[in-house]
């Protein structure tokens, strides 16, 4: 086998591996638990101008997820009259006083497919997660 052969191989077995992290990172293996309550910041304090509390789920991939999680940090709007057609132009004519403002008060991460969910059993049945628990001191 040349050095040419042999570099080329390496090259095919990385281009391969990588072809399948990134397929990975984009499967929809998760299970997104959000819970939204109204936002008193933004609404100034007025419920009328808060999003209800509600539960929801979402099916989403790894790369999907930090789309969710930035909104436990900082609030949303939403509007009757916006939806995936609405342009950003449109939606900044929307006055603030109409919009209503809500955050993710907490998203519970679970994962759908049968190979994850069987992993995370595994892992739980085998005590791997213990002394996590104990070093981070989480009940």
């Amino acid at each position: 086998m040349t050095k040419t052969s042999k570099t080329t191989n390496v090259d095919s077995i990385e281009t391969n591996f990588m072809n399948g992290m990134v397929e990975h990172q984009k499967t929809q293996n998760y299970l997104l638990t959000i819970f939204t309550v109204g936002c008193k910041l933004m609404s100034g304090g007025n419920t009328k101008r808060e999003v209800l509390p509600q539960r929801s789920y979402t099916v989403v991939s790894v790369n999907e997820i930090d789309q969710y999680t930035k909104f436990l940090k900082q609030p949303f709007w939403t509007h009757p009259n916006v939806d995936e057609n609405t342009s950003e132009d449109e939606q900044n004519d929307i006055p603030f006083e109409e919009k209503k403002w809500g955050r993710y008060s907490n998203i519970i991460i679970e994962p759908l497919s049968k190979d994850l969910e069987d992993s995370y059993l595994n892992k739980v049945k085998e005590g791997f997660f213990e002394p996590y628990r104990n070093h981070y001191g989480v009940v």
